[in-house]
């Protein structure tokens, strides 16, 4: 799926520089995976899942609510951070850090790995953020956004003159 549904046909909307971006790295990935693919060489989505900086998610969406899966397999509750700003932009970012440390005789071997994760989607209807649940179970982030009602068109009488 998409990583963002593009919103505001209603009206327009100036693009952030973080959109932009993303449009930029996705035509340049389209145009170059025919070329690795080929080659034999991994795709730049299999960098991606190595290095484990952008879980993979899914959205959904029916006339209630969207719904957003997210993996974020060995982030802890507590290193998880959802954010709803007002033009319905859904930030997920999570932390992962591991250390081992390892003595045999005079050597000493000392690993540090962290890992930082980020998803960035644009919903098209408005949210109602009193309403947002996030919970994690066996890694699997689910969000559960419902869609803010639909105000009824208000009617007015113009006088014509």
């Amino acid at each position: 799926m998409a990583d963002k549904i593009e919103p505001y046909r209603r009206s327009i909307r100036p693009r952030t520089i973080d959109e932009l971006f993303d449009d930029m790295q996705k035509s340049f990935e389209d145009m170059m995976t025919p070329f690795f693919s080929e080659t034999g060489w991994p795709t730049l989505e299999h960098y991606r899942a190595e290095l484990g900086r952008l879980p993979t998610a899914d959205i959904e969406e029916d006339e209630k609510e969207y719904r957003i899966t997210a993996d974020m397999p060995g982030i802890q509750k507590e290193n998880i951070d959802v954010r709803l700003a007002e033009d319905n932009t859904v930030e997920i970012t999570g932390k992962s850090a591991e250390e081992k440390k390892e003595t045999k005789g005079k050597y000493v071997r000392h690993e540090r790995n962290q890992t930082d994760f980020y998803r960035r989607f644009v919903l098209d209807t408005d949210v109602d953020a009193d309403k947002v649940e996030a919970k994690v179970e066996n890694g699997v982030l689910t969000l559960r956004l419902p869609k803010k009602a639909a105000e009824a068109a208000k009617v007015r009488k113009v006088q014509v003159k």
